[in-house]
C-alpha cells in the first residue's frame, strides 16, 4: 500500500498536470507540511505574478493540447461542471470533511444571506474523458443580495488531507482554472464547452481555505495570501471581476473533534481570519 508521502508525490494529471512542479520552483514542496510551516515570509526571490502566470500558461497548455482535434484524446466533459446545486448522489461512507460539507450545506438551506452547495466539479472530462472526475470544490456559496458574488471554499478538518499551504495552493489553482475558462471564451479549442453557468458572470470570486483553529497552528501565510491577491487582480482585471484569496477558521471550533451539530448554523457565519 502506498504511503502518505508516496501519494503526495504522485504526479498530477489532467488539467493541473505540471502545476505542482511550478509551485515547488517558487515556494518549495507545498505538499510537505514542514515547508509551509517555516514559510513565514517571502523567499528571497519570489514574484507572485510570475508564479500565477506560469500556472495559467500550464493550465492553458493542458487544455489546448488535449482539445486539439489532432490529439486523438477522447473528451467527455461532464454537464455537471460548475453546477450550482448539491450533488444528487448520496454518499453513505463519507470522510470527515465530506460529512461536515454535507451538514453545512443542509444547514445552509435556511441561510438568509447565502445559497450553499458542495462538491462542484470544475473540469471533469475537459482534457480527457476519465480525467479530473474527482476534482471539485468542497463548498461553494452565492450571495443572495449580490448574485455575482461567489465564495469557493477548500474545507479541512485536520492535516491528514493536506496542510495549510497545500490547501491554499489547491483552491488557488481551482480559481485559476475558472479564470482560464472564462478568459478563453470564444476560442476554438473551447467551442464545445458550455460557459453559460451563472458563475461565469461573477464580479467577485472569493477563494477560501476554511478549517478549525488548530489546523492553522504554527503557520503564518497571510503575506502570501495578500501578495497573491494583489497579483491575481492585476491579471484578471481585463475580465471585469476580482479575486480574493484568504484563509479562515471557524470561530467556535477549536478542533474538529469538538464539533457540535447543534451549533452548525454558527459555523456558516462565525469565521475569523486564520492569520
Amino acid at each position: 500500500m502506498a504511503t502518505k508521502e508516496q501519494k503526495e508525490q504522485k504526479e498530477l494529471s489532467g488539467i493541473l498536470k505540471g502545476t505542482d512542479d511550478i509551485i515547488k520552483a517558487h515556494l518549495g514542496n507545498h505538499n510537505h507540511g514542514s515547508v509551509g510551516k517555516y514559510l513565514h515570509k517571502a523567499p528571497e526571490v519570489f514574484s507572485p505574478k510570475d508564479l500565477l502566470n506560469e500556472l495559467i500558461t500550464e493550465i492553458e497548455k493542458n487544455l489546448k493540447t488535449a482539445r486539439n482535434p489532432d490529439s486523438g484524446v477522447i473528451l467527455g466533459e461532464s454537464k455537471e461542471n460548475w453546477r450550482e446545486l448539491p450533488p444528487t448522489q448520496k454518499h453513505d461512507k463519507r470522510k470527515p470533511e465530506r460529512e461536515l460539507e454535507h451538514n453545512l450545506v443542509c444547514t445552509g438551506e435556511s441561510d438568509a444571506n447565502w445559497k450553499w452547495w458542495n462538491q462542484m466539479p470544475i473540469a471533469s472530462g475537459l482534457v480527457e474523458h476519465t480525467a479530473d472526475k474527482t476534482r471539485a470544490i468542497d463548498l461553494a456559496c452565492q450571495n443572495k443580495a449580490n448574485l455575482l458574488h461567489y465564495r469557493l471554499i477548500e474545507l479541512k478538518v485536520n492535516r491528514n488531507a493536506g496542510a495549510p499551504l497545500s490547501a491554499l495552493m489547491e483552491i488557488l489553482r481551482y480559481g485559476l482554472v475558472y479564470y482560464v475558462l472564462r478568459k478563453n471564451r470564444g476560442e476554438t479549442w473551447l467551442k464545445d464547452f458550455s460557459l453559460v453557468q451563472p458563475i461565469f458572470k461573477a464580479n467577485l470570486i472569493e477563494l477560501f481555505v476554511l478549517a478549525p483553529k488548530d489546523y492553522f497552528a504554527g503557520y503564518k501565510l497571510g503575506w502570501l495570501e495578500t501578495s497573491l491577491t494583489v497579483a491575481l487582480n492585476e491579471i484578471v482585471k481585463s475580465e471585469n471581476f476580482e479575486f480574493n484569496l484568504s484563509s479562515y477558521r471557524f470561530a467556535e471550533l477549536e478542533k474538529y473533534s469538538e464539533l457540535n451539530n447543534e451549533n452548525m448554523a454558527s459555523y456558516l457565519t462565525q469565521w475569523k481570519k486564520a492569520y
